[in-house]
This record gives C-alpha cells, sequence and structure tokens, in this order.
C-alpha cells in the first residue's frame, strides 16, 4: 500500500511532463492515420475498422499514467486517449451481440458509450486492468441497448425486469428437465422476485406485437388462448413420460463418470461447474464438456425412441 501511494505522489510531480509525453505520441499517430485513411476509403465502416487496425496496445505503465490523469485529474484529454487506444475492445465485444435486427454500428455506438464510462470511473489503484474494467460497462450497455430494442414494448426497463430476463432460459431448462412446466408462480420462488413482475414479463415475451395499421378482424379478439381439455391433457400425458424417461435413463447409463456428470450437472438444480467436475473426477474441463454433449445426444437418442421425434421438443 505505501508503495502504490509513493507511486501515485511520484505520479502527481511529474505529472505535466509525463501528460506532455504521452499526448505528443497520440496527437502525432491520430493525425497520420486520419490523414492516411481519409485518402485511401471514402466508406466510414471501412474507414474505421482499417484504422482501428493499426492502433497499438497501450503498455501497462502508459494505461497506468493515464488512468491517474483521468480518475484523480479528471483530465478529458487522458480519458479521450484510453477510449481512442482500447477501441478495438468495444468493437470485438459489439461483435459477440451482433443479432439480425440490429444494425452494427448501433451496436458500435453503444459500446463506445460503456467504454467512455470506463475510462471516467477506472482507478487503476484498485490493481485491475483497463481492458477488463471496461468490458463490463460495455457488456452492461450492449445488454441495455439489445433489451430496449428487441421490441415496441420494454421488458426490462426495471432491474427486477433484466433479472428475470436473463434468468428465465436457464429456469425454463430445469424446470423442463424435471418434468415440470413453468409458471409465474414456480419461476418467481426461483428467482425471489415478485410473482406481478414475472407475470407481466412472460405476457410481453409469449405474446406478439401487432401494428396499429394491421388488418384488424372480430375473430382475432374472441380466440380462445386456452388448451382444448384435449390438448391439456397430452400435454400433461408427456410431461409426465419425459419424467419417468429421466429417470430410467439414469439406471440405463454404466459408467460411474457418466452417472456423476448426469446427475450433478446435467439434470441438477443447481449444478455444479465443469470445472469442479473435472477436479473431482482428474479430467480436464475440455474433456468434461465432451462427455456432456454425448450424454446429451444419447439421451435425445433414447427420448425419440420412448416419445417419438413430434414430440422431442418438449424436451
Amino acid at each position: 500500500m505505501n508503495k502504490l501511494y509513493n507511486n501515485i505522489i511520484g505520479f502527481k510531480k511529474d505529472y505535466p511532463a509525463i501528460r506532455k509525453n504521452i499526448f505528443t505520441n497520440y496527437i502525432r499517430q491520430n493525425i497520420e492515420t486520419s490523414y492516411y485513411y481519409k485518402k485511401k476509403h471514402s466508406n466510414l465502416y471501412k474507414l474505421m475498422i482499417n484504422r482501428i487496425n493499426y492502433i497499438r496496445r497501450l503498455s501497462s505503465i502508459e494505461e497506468t499514467n493515464l488512468g491517474f490523469m483521468s480518475f484523480y485529474n479528471a483530465d478529458t484529454l487522458a480519458a479521450k486517449t484510453l477510449v481512442f487506444y482500447n477501441i478495438k475492445l468495444a468493437i470485438k465485444i459489439a461483435t459477440q451481440y451482433k443479432r439480425n435486427w440490429t444494425d452494427f454500428m448501433d451496436l458500435v455506438q453503444e459500446a463506445s458509450v460503456g467504454i467512455i464510462i470506463a475510462s471516467k470511473k477506472w482507478n487503476p489503484s484498485k490493481g485491475t486492468r483497463f481492458g477488463t474494467y471496461a468490458s463490463y460497462w460495455i457488456k452492461s450497455q450492449l445488454s441495455k441497448f439489445l433489451i430496449l430494442n428487441a421490441r415496441l414494448i420494454h421488458t426490462g426497463n426495471t432491474r427486477s425486469g433484466r433479472k428475470i430476463y436473463f434468468n428465465l432460459p436457464n429456469i425454463y431448462k430445469q424446470l423442463s428437465v424435471s418434468g415440470v412446466r413453468p409458471s409465474s408462480s414456480l419461476i418467481s420462488k426461483k428467482i425471489n422476485e415478485n410473482d406481478k413482475e414475472v407475470s407481466l414479463v412472460l405476457t410481453i415475451l409469449e405474446n406478439f406485437e401487432t401494428r396499429l395499421s394491421y388488418p384488424y378482424k372480430i375473430s382475432d379478439s374472441v380466440k380462445d388462448i386456452q388448451l382444448s381439455p384435449e390438448d391439456s391433457i397430452l400435454n400433461d400425458q408427456i410431461q409426465e413420460q419425459i419424467h419417468n424417461s429421466i429417470h430410467n435413463f439414469y439406471f440405463l447409463i454404466s459408467d460411474n463418470r457418466d452417472k456423476y456428470i448426469w446427475r450433478k450437472y446435467i439434470v441438477s438444480e443447481k449444478p455444479i461447474s465443469l470445472v469442479d467436475i473435472g477436479k473431482n473426477l482428474k479430467v480436464s474441463k475440455q474433456r468434461i464438456g465432451q462427455l456432456v454433449e454425448r450424454l446429451k445426444i444419447f439421451f435425445k437418442q433414447y427420448m425419440i425412441r420412448k416419445i417419438g421425434y413430434k414430440y422431442s421438443d418438449f424436451m
């Protein structure tokens, strides 16, 4: 701690010289790359990508100095420099959030907002690299953008709404594997949220939006959204058969290692990580992942033989 304090004191004494040296190099590189690529490219996207490919990474010392300037002295130029030299990270994460309905430049813009926020809030004295810290802000901004723009009626305006939205796939998977039909009351108990809030999010996600210009028919307003008694009984029978098949499949597994993976990871309500399973079985994480995929394939083939290919989507 004393060493870190002495570094900060020394940094404050040499602040003008450090600032001049860093920003002289920054401005020179900025001007050179801008002049070269404005002559070569006219497309904005190609110009941005080709220019970013030539931006070097900051060293740990340069990054720390810029972080001290931004955090302790509120230096806006230092924050801009951090953003400039790490913009490649923002674009890389933005590509992971690309969807069919999204414009990639909108994702880049949101990722840039995230890295700008990180440049102002990052404290180098905590011992974390800027890229690690900024990735959380970038992902947060991109997730918020996708939630707010996926539908006209927003589902993630509140913290509880975002929690429900991101936890629903895992909860549906756990309940389906155990042979239980997901409901708002069960989901609310799983994630400790209000039943009304869960019901609202489920209603929005399960129904499609309709344009005001869409041709309206009276028959559309009187359709019975409830299942018929025959369909309801059929679904209950299929769910019961799936539950029994899951129970019986365990006894067909001959290898003790596969049984352990099935019990502790695939059908467990609180599965342990693949790393922990690998440590317990003294096998690598990659090998455990291969065994999990093999078990899933065997189980699906077993279910298709039991209930038929038509109803394999219920799993």
